[in-house]
């Protein structure tokens, strides 16, 4: 058994001052416990939603993608997170032409485009800014849903109406 009363005041000091370091290690760990949670749970938002879901920084770098993401463009997440989007879609050395994200950063309201891809596909690609908490856009959440089957059924009823169109005029 120890003493209280034995213990010097240099000593009773020391032990004190650990006894709040290991309350605050504690409390951190818990706190990062609950924090890696969360992550995780948005990972799994992410992930359960079957368009590509991207989260972008102020400076257009990706921070988070989902699942579907991943396997369309058959990369990894340590292949492509935190670098600049338009270095892995576009000319690599700046924002795209057409990207309407720098446009939601500085008006932060949400934005729609439709975008034709290289490969010939259509996307109808939904900008979101999510705030900080001073209201300002802190990052940019970019959801691209493919629509290239609606667009080739869109042109199909379009050649179609002209051909009835032409035939009207002949008969």
């Amino acid at each position: 058994d120890i003493n209280l009363q034995e213990i010097s005041p240099e000593l009773r000091e020391l032990l004190v001052s650990i006894g709040r370091q290991i309350g605050i290690a504690v409390e951190s760990v818990n706190n990062l416990q609950e924090v890696l949670l969360g992550k995780e749970l948005l990972q799994s938002v992410f992930d359960g939603i079957t368009d590509h879901l991207v989260l972008l920084d102020r400076e257009f770098r990706i921070r988070m993608v989902n699942r579907a993401y991943l396997e369309n463009y058959a990369v990894s997440l340590d292949e492509i997170e935190n670098r600049h989007c338009y270095s892995i879609h576009g000319a690599g050395t700046g924002p795209c032409k057409r990207c309407d994200l720098e446009q939601v950063i500085l008006s932060g309201k949400p934005m729609v485009q439709e975008v034709k891809c290289v490969t010939g596909e259509f996307f109808l690609v939904h900008f979101y800014p999510v705030r900080d908490e001073y209201g300002e856009v802190e990052s940019v959440i970019r959801y691209a849903k493919e629509i290239s089957d609606q667009k080739r059924v869109e042109q199909r009823i379009q050649q179609t109406e002209k051909l009835v169109a032409m035939g009207q005029l002949a008969a």
